[in-house]
């Protein structure tokens, strides 16, 4: 008897032990997804004849190995979560529109991007993610914009200037600056966050480097709404990052004064005049925001006319009486589901920041870097750096026990991604009420 009850714990034991290791390699599949599809956004600029994108088709090879983890762990996807509700109420919203939608083919299109981000972000934070690993994330994101910089300075693609602008050419067509610009954001966010949080490290000499670099290639490409966005991602990174010091203060006179150097002597001489010109407020007032003012005029102007497209919209990318492109995600949502569709959205952007905002100066810089360039963009399911942003915003982040906070992700974890942390088992396993 006391040989069987024996012989039973043991059993328990080695079960117990393979449960917890399976659930281990289980999450670092996890991990490898949400690393490759970061990896692989700057392949959504090089297209397929007929087929679309290369990241497209490594997407949903992705969201296919992703499924098959779920099904392997059992797991089932919750919508207890704020954000998951939020992003999914302004999916399904906007893939039901194309009903109604005056450009169907097009809105179809549109409508099965969103839906197969949403169904890839879900799938890849249902497991959350330990803090320990935040970092590696944040790597694959340096490396993401990296691999923009040699596309841009590399050859990878041919140069052409036009408008003042700058871009890259591939075999399957030209690349946008002003969407190109958003591959840098959240980098600029990471870059900064690391510099004030340890600014004697020597490592912090590459960091300055690289964020020159950065901000060099996001002038070059003469994107006004790229700056700009990169500039607020840079301020609201460095407010919420850090608290006044001495040593901080005279870090960032040594950044300004580095920056102003580099701006006069090498920035400058080395830019085309068209683009230089770009910049100039005589040329943004001549151009009226690449006739920017022009859409959103007409936008407003009909969509208040008193039709009924003031509640329902005209389905995404539906308008076809003028450029259905409003180059404002906050119009194109308007425009594309009415006060319905705004209502979603503006709901959407108050829960990213609600996590933003406690999770640190990482994602909440990089997060109003993106919502800066969409007051100038419309985000469509191609314009993988927006989602991204918001997949990292969605995932959960688990404090590992026995470890310090990481600097990189700010100083305070989402209080719904402390609710995980509560419950988890002695075994780590983590509870999915959180996820999504």
């Amino acid at each position: 008897m006391m040989q069987s009850i024996h012989e039973r714990s043991i059993d328990e034991i080695s079960n117990k032990e393979f449960d917890q290791s399976q659930r281990e390699r289980y999450y670092r599949y996890h991990v490898w997804l949400l690393l490759a599809y970061i990896i692989i956004a700057p392949l959504g600029m090089i297209g397929l004849q007929g087929i679309g994108s290369i990241m497209k088709l490594i997407s949903l090879l992705i969201l296919v190995l992703g499924v098959l983890l779920l099904i392997a762990e059992d797991a089932v996807i919750q919508f207890t979560n704020p954000l998951a509700r939020a992003w999914t109420a302004y999916v399904l919203y906007t893939a039901a529109s194309i009903l109604w939608s005056t450009n169907f083919e097009a809105s179809f299109n549109i409508a099965a991007g969103l839906v197969q981000i949403l169904l890839i972000s879900l799938v890849i934070a249902n497991m959350g993610i330990k803090e320990g690993d935040f970092r590696i994330v944040e790597n694959a994101c340096i490396l993401t914009s990296l691999i923009c910089l040699f596309l841009f300075f590399g050859g990878a693609g041919q140069q052409i200037e036009y408008g003042g602008r700058i871009s890259i050419v591939f075999g399957s067509g030209m690349t946008d600056p002003n969407e190109f610009c958003a591959y840098f954001y959240i980098t600029i966010a990471i870059i900064l966050t690391r510099l004030l949080r340890n600014p004697l490290k020597m490592a912090n000499v590459l960091y300055v480097f690289l964020l020159l670099v950065i901000f060099y290639c996001i002038l070059t490409t003469g994107s006004r709404g790229g700056l700009m966005a990169a500039a607020a991602a840079a301020a609201v990174t460095w407010a919420s990052a850090t608290r006044a010091s001495v040593k901080k203060l005279i870090l960032l006179g040594l950044l300004a004064a580095v920056g102003y150097l580099a701006f006069v002597h090498f920035i400058i001489s080395s830019m085309p005049q068209g683009v230089l010109e770009r910049f100039h407020l005589t040329s943004m007032i001549a151009d009226k925001g690449s006739d920017r003012i022009m859409i959103w005029t007409a936008a407003f102007q009909d969509i208040f006319s008193g039709n009924i497209r003031l509640i329902f919209g005209y389905g995404p990318f539906g308008v076809t009486f003028m450029r259905n492109t409003m180059h404002n995600q906050f119009l194109q949502a308007l425009m594309d589901g009415g006060l319905i569709g705004l209502i979603l959205y503006l709901n959407l952007a108050v829960q990213l920041y609600r996590r933003a905002i406690r999770k640190g100066s990482v994602l909440l810089g990089g997060l109003t870097g993106i919502f800066a360039a969409l007051m100038t963009l419309s985000a469509y399911a191609f314009f993988k750096p927006v989602w991204i942003t918001f997949l990292l915003c969605l995932i959960p982040v688990k404090l590992n026990e026995g470890d310090q906070r990481d600097d990189s992700i700010g100083k305070e974890i989402d209080q719904s991604d402390d609710c995980i942390e509560k419950e988890i088992d002695q075994s780590g396993e983590l509870n999915q009420t959180d996820l999504v």
